[in-house]
């Protein structure tokens, strides 16, 4: 095995790098959407399968509006999806 030159030895010269970030983290805020329908949302964490494809699946933050025959979800990102109630009531949540 050939012996590595100096300058690729890590463990010779450590290279101590100090993370700088240009510009502060913005912190998005949970706010339901602004529709007046929205107004009595409440936020869910859902585990989600293949009920609502414009949201996603996996564990996802929501929130739903729950009505008589069908929950509206909607998600930070402008994900919409409406789904039964019976399906609703099904989901694990988190």
């Amino acid at each position: 095995m050939q012996k590595l030159p100096d300058f690729l030895n890590r463990r010779l010269n450590p290279v101590i790098v100090e993370k700088t970030s240009s510009k502060p983290r913005r912190v998005k805020t949970a706010k339901p959407p602004k529709a007046k329908k929205w107004k009595d949302a409440i936020r869910v964490r859902l585990v989600l399968a293949d009920q609502a494809p414009s949201i996603g699946c996996g564990h996802r933050t929501v929130w739903a509006k729950v009505g008589r025959t069908w929950a509206h979800l909607a998600d930070n990102f402008g994900g919409r999806a409406k789904i039964s109630i019976s399906n609703f009531n099904k989901f694990k949540i988190v």
